[in-house]
């Protein structure tokens, strides 16, 4: 009798071979680096331009991975944020040039059709209107193209991800690729702190800010993986993923990372329990999975402390207390000033369109200096500005209240949509796939306080995620897909 190989087993069988060679990948690059037989930018070089020379033999969700490690590996080359943007912007072309070529050569068509289509096109007339408005006031050339990317990029990466996964398959080596991604970029992040740390100037060697970010994400996709997994060799995988994920959280030293990923965290167990036939067994995942993280923060608290000098436990409690500080650098006071100032200073006066893309504004700046023993040396200033920590509040500065009232409005259609592909999915990896993106949601509308990650290419792919999983799985026969 014949015997077939089951598609599940398979790919299981190609997932593992892709985690095990991109282990020992990151093996090797870290004790390159280690051993400064590669510097830096060689390590960047080989992990994103490297593939390139094959792209026209690689899977088309591999292109979506090699742009999301170059839209946060960025900030290991520059901490400019309109530079990394051009650069990204020309990556991003560059992979849909790729994809269309590819299709085309294939005879097969690109499909964009998902239920958020109407807003979507709605924004990017309301983003036009703001970029001619930008122009009409003369706001800088260069901030006004800078917006005009940031704007759009996150839609156009949106699109292009509901292009390319069609597949359950796809879907599968996309989220295990974000994990291998993230925990590169991470054993890369604390590789690179403690070889130029210094226990009296812990905030000047943190690496990159966008570490913060990856850290949280991969936790998330992670956990209820974690949570669902029965297989202990693959359990155990995770969990030395999540260690590393971790561990770069913590020598980020953000403030409001902290509450972004406990509320994502505490979503996923809400989410994941409604959903559960034992609500004990649940809980008692849930208590495993933070008494190991709280062991793994001990532990790396004492060691730190004992062999580089450094109390991690220290810096991060004074870095967290100034969340709420108002002298402190960073502290309430400055998010405070910039929202007062875009509410009665510009919507009070332009209230449609605010002051368009590229716009500047007046509000207090603060410069931060290095995070010493247990204060930071801080100085402050009243200005024009043109960088808004909470990514709301920018869309309402740029886009005025018309943009600000259709993005709310396409975010409250996609988080109810999520919700319910959630809610009507049963038992399959997909689920996981979508508890995972319900972190990520949370947690970046809590980072958006102070990046405008609500916009940013990575969100828009995890959305396209979302509506091509629920084609997949075949939720448009439940009346669901079209929001009815």
């Amino acid at each position: 009798m014949n015997q077939t190989v089951s598609p599940d087993r398979l790919l299981e069988s190609e997932t593992l071979l892709i985690v095990f060679m991109a282990i020992i990948f990151s093996i090797a690059l870290s004790v390159a680096y280690s051993f400064e037989v590669l510097s830096l930018g060689g390590i960047i070089a080989i992990v994103i331009l490297f593939p390139l020379l094959w792209v026209s033999f690689l899977k088309a969700e591999t292109l979506l991975l090699i742009f999301i490690g170059a839209y946060f590996g960025f900030s290991y080359f520059t901490n400019d944020l309109i530079i990394a943007g051009i650069l990204q912007g020309i990556f991003l072309a560059f992979i849909g040039s790729i994809l269309f070529i590819k299709r085309t050569v294939s005879g097969k068509n690109l499909e964009f059709k998902t239920p958020l289509n109407k807003i979507l096109f709605l924004w990017l007339i309301v983003v036009f209107l703001s970029f001619c408005y930008g122009v009409y006031r003369e706001n800088q050339t260069i901030y006004i193209f800078a917006d005009l990317y940031k704007f759009v990029a996150g839609i156009l990466a949106f699109w292009l991800t509901v292009a390319i996964i069609r597949e359950k398959k796809q879907i599968s080596f996309f989220i295990w690729g974000l994990l291998i991604l993230f925990a590169i970029l991470g054993i890369v992040d604390i590789v690179l702190f403690f070889s130029r740390v210094q226990a009296y100037n812990l905030l000047e060697f943190r690496v990159r800010e966008a570490s913060q970010d990856t850290s949280i994400f991969g936790v998330m996709f992670a956990t209820p993986l974690i949570l669902k997994e029965r297989k202990i060799s693959t359990k155990l995988f995770l969990y030395s993923l999540v260690t590393i994920y971790f561990l770069s959280f913590l020598l980020a030293f953000f403030r409001t990372g902290y509450i972004a990923l406990s509320l994502g965290l505490i979503s996923i167990v809400f989410f994941y329990s409604h959903k559960s036939k034992s609500k004990f067994l649940t809980l008692l995942k849930t208590f495993f999975f933070m008494l190991i993280l709280i062991v793994f923060f001990a532990s790396a608290t004492i060691f730190l402390e004992k062999n580089y000098n450094v109390n991690l436990f220290g810096a991060t409690v004074a870095r967290f207390g100034t969340i709420l500080g108002y002298k402190e650098v960073g502290g309430i006071k400055e998010r405070f000033s910039e929202m007062e100032s875009i509410a009665f200073r510009v919507l009070a006066k332009r209230p449609i369109l605010g002051n368009g893309l590229g716009a500047e504004y007046y509000a207090l700046s603060m410069s931060t200096g290095a995070l010493v023993k247990k204060s930071a040396v801080t100085s402050a200033h009243w200005g024009m500005k043109h960088y808004v920590h909470n990514n709301i509040f920018e869309i309402f500065l740029r886009t005025g209240l018309l943009g600000g009232f259709v993005f709310l409005t396409l975010l409250f259609r996609y988080c109810r949509n999520l919700l319910q592909f959630y809610l009507k999915t049963e038992g399959t990896f997909s689920q996981r796939v979508l508890l995972g993106i319900i972190g990520v949601l949370v947690s970046s509308l809590i980072l958006s306080i102070n990046n405008p990650l609500l916009l940013s290419p990575f969100i828009g792919m995890c959305a396209a995620l979302t509506y091509s999983i629920a084609k997949i799985e075949d939720l448009t026969q439940k009346r669901v897909f079209y929001g009815h």
